[in-house]
This record gives structure tokens, C-alpha cells and sequence, in this order.
């Protein structure tokens, strides 16, 4: 089954410009996603879709 069924989801490219914006949140945060899982990611991800669609 689908995680997030609703979602019509799609692949925007990549830029530099936004490379370069979220390594500086990532700097800044401590945050980095090539330290997580699939799983992990996908928890993240869920997690904060549920929390989103309650507001």
C-alpha cells in the first residue's frame, strides 16, 4: 500500500541554489539525512504528513 495515498508527488530537479540552502539548514540544525535509514526517513516523513493533515 501506499504511505501517502493523497500525494500526487514529483521530481522538481535539483539546483544549486537549493543545494546550497539546505546544507545551511542542515549546518545551522545539526540535521543530516544521509545519517538516516529508509525506515528512518520514512518514519520522518510520515510522522510529519500525519502531523500536517491533523492541523
Amino acid at each position: 500500500t501506499r504511505s501517502f495515498p493523497n500525494w500526487a508527488m514529483g521530481f522538481v530537479g535539483t539546483s544549486d541554489r537549493d543545494a546550497e540552502r539546505f546544507a545551511a539548514v542542515g549546518t545551522s540544525s545539526g540535521f543530516d539525512p544521509a545519517r538516516l535509514s529508509g525506515d528512518q526517513i520514512h518514519t520522518l516523513l510520515r510522522d510529519l504528513t500525519i502531523e500536517e493533515e491533523a492541523a
